[in-house]
């Protein structure tokens, strides 16, 4: 999926980025500086990007999400009222340039003032003008969206925790009033509720609503569950091993803010009982089994159909491109190398169990490939088995390790069983038999068994059947 990123080169906007580029998505970055991120999906854009030309687009990347927001927490700043126009005419322009689906980072602010839980029906009566600006802008962007058929989310942000001390939110406050060696950290009554999530997790969140299109309208972003203030950030200090102590009282609570306040992940949910009509078919327990294993898959592996686990993935999300409709069955097993992408795998590919993958330089697998369960697919040996190095005295796991690009094509059926190694090509449209050990390329369009797996048929085009080799 491409996606159009505004402001991210933000707080919020480089952790999205690279957790949408984690999970093999072409990202378009916009914002006033870098975003300081490397990578071959990554194309930047660095201006304002109000003044974007649309134009300059060669192909309109699948979503628009809208980050890029100044002051975000100064919430009675008035530059939240003097940039809403030119929020509006950004996504206005998007969309008359063929733009099919928003997002936009919302934020619970733009409620008001609410005591209890937060839902995508909950009303709206912002009280600063940071709430309001974001309200009506959500208003606006749901007439936009509907008058140029387009799908909207609207990411209700709730309170992101992090401990690096970067933005100005009271958790960065505090990290810096600890590395400057203070010993009080002035502070509320601690008595207000709100919802916390922390900053790794709120970007996840984000990156899993915006992968997908199948839930619209206000989604929250939180964590679903009331804290007090005073006692999550007591845990935040004893978690991070700060010295400082919070000198409770020598601030007021804000007048704007609700005794208790937290949001619903209904949104989600509905995404989730949608999504698991396919496992009617099921037992009650693989049912149960596999709504877990769903919302595993929603937040770490956006795009695919469902993970089953155990799921073993050696060498980082980096390392693997993937397309739409992954299914991995239990067990499965990618061995990577390196920091850059060395597992590409198609749109609609299903796996069974115990599926094993070894690519430490480029294994290629097209679209609509199925496979049955224990199949070892490798680009990698150890050794040559033509000279001294790889004598039969020397240990296995000493000879050098050596590495031919794999690639399948699109539409193959692989057996049980199969074993693929390093090296080979198998074309488009062929079929490997149960068991079979394919040492060399494969033509299109042909059936294989064996050990080592030989040609058996090959299909005739021209008269539409498949003809036995001799």
């Amino acid at each position: 999926m491409k996606i159009m990123v505004t402001g991210a080169d933000g707080y919020i906007g480089r952790g999205v980025v690279q957790e949408l580029l984690d999970e093999g998505h072409q990202v378009i970055a916009m914002g006033l500086s870098s975003c300081g991120i490397v990578d071959e999906n990554l194309l930047e854009y660095i201006g304002n990007v109000f003044e974007f030309d649309f134009g300059l687009l060669h192909d309109m990347p699948d979503v628009l999400l809208h980050l890029a927001w100044r002051d975000g927490f100064s919430h009675n700043a008035i530059s939240h009222l003097e940039d809403l126009p030119k929020h509006y005419t950004f996504i206005k322009a998007a969309l008359e340039a063929g733009m099919k689906r928003i997002a936009v980072m919302g934020t619970m602010h733009e409620v008001g003032y609410h005591e209890g839980a937060v839902d995508e029906l909950t009303p709206c009566h912002p009280t600063t003008p940071y709430g309001v600006a974001k309200n009506a802008l959500r208003e606006l962007t749901t007439e936009l969206c509907r008058q140029h058929k387009a799908k909207m989310q609207w990411l209700r942000g709730f309170y992101l925790v992090s401990n690096d001390g970067r933005g100005d939110s009271i958790f960065a406050k505090l990290v810096i009033a600890e590395r400057e060696g203070k010993r009080e950290f002035p502070f509320t009554t601690g008595k207000t509720k709100y919802d916390f999530l922390p900053y790794n997790e709120f970007c996840k969140q984000v990156a899993a609503v915006v992968s997908q299109n199948a839930i619209t309208g206000i989604i929250n972003i939180c964590s679903g569950t009331p804290v007090a203030l005073g006692a999550y950030i007591e845990q935040f200090i004893k978690d991070n091993g700060f010295a400082i102590k919070l000198a409770y009282g020598k601030y007021p609570d804000r007048p704007y803010d609700s005794p208790a306040i937290w949001g619903i992940i209904r949104r989600f949910k509905l995404f989730l009982m949608r999504s698991l009509t396919m496992y009617s078919q099921y037992s009650l327990g693989e049912f149960i089994g596999n709504c877990w294993y769903l919302l595993y898959t929603k937040l770490w592996f956006p795009g695919a159909r469902l993970i089953r686990l155990p799921f073993y993935l050696r060498g980082g999300r980096q390392c693997v491109l993937y397309g739409k409709g992954l299914t991995l069955g239990y067990g499965c097993r990618f061995d990577l190398a390196g920091r850059k992408v060395t597992l590409r795998i198609g749109d609609n590919c299903k796996c069974n169990d115990r599926v094993h993958i070894v690519a430490h330089e480029s294994v290629t697998i097209g679209d609509n490939v199925l496979m049955a369960s224990n199949i070892f697919i490798t680009d990698t040996s150890h050794g040559s088995f033509r000279d001294e190095a790889d004598a039969p005295q020397v240990a296995p796991d000493d000879r050098k390790l050596l590495t031919k690009p794999t690639k399948i094509g699109n539409n193959v059926w692989i057996g049980e069983g199969a074993c693929i190694l390093p090296g080979v090509e198998i074309g488009d449209g062929c079929t490997i038999g149960a068991n079979a050990v394919v040492t060399k390329s494969i033509p299109a369009n042909s059936v294989v068994g064996g050990v080592p797996a030989k040609v058996l048929r090959i299909w005739n085009k021209e008269l539409g059947i498949w003809e036995r080799c001799q």
